[in-house]
């Protein structure tokens, strides 16, 4: 989760990591790889590709698996300053594709101290259902 906050604020060149002189899009050093995939420090650095954020209105919802939750990017973006700012969605297939503008979507909020992790294993069951007659699209802040 540390490596995730510190890239995004690496490749938005935003603060703190802006101001202490880091440059946008540059190659992870062998240490932050090794953070990044669980591996050793001696893990070869690889470059990154920073994130596209989509226009209003553009692209559409891609269905995961149940306890699969995506991330939905660039909304931390505008709060680079939250080191541990993160947003999970849920997509169940009745909402993939142009479907997902009529899905309800239901925001499921952490206690203080809490975190989002947890949610698409215990909401998951019934995001994912196929009894419902309704689906719905899980949000995880």
């Amino acid at each position: 989760q540390g490596y995730t906050a510190s890239r995004n604020q690496l490749d938005s060149g935003t603060a703190p990591l802006a101001n202490a002189g880091c440059v946008a899009g540059c190659t992870d050093t062998a240490a932050m790889a090794a953070t990044n995939t669980g591996g050793s420090a001696a893990a070869s650095p690889s470059p990154t590709t920073p994130t596209t954020c989509p226009a209003n209105g553009a692209g559409s919802l891609v269905a995961n698996a149940q306890g699969s939750s995506q991330v939905l990017p660039c909304i931390c973006d505008l709060y680079a300053s939250r080191a541990n700012c993160g947003v999970d969605y849920d997509v169940p297939a009745g909402c993939a594709g142009t479907a997902g503008k009529s899905c309800p979507l239901v925001f499921f909020f952490h206690g203080a101290g809490g975190t989002k992790n947890g949610w698409p294993m215990s909401a998951g069951p019934e995001i994912h259902s196929t009894a419902r007659t309704t689906s719905f699209i899980g949000v995880y802040p």
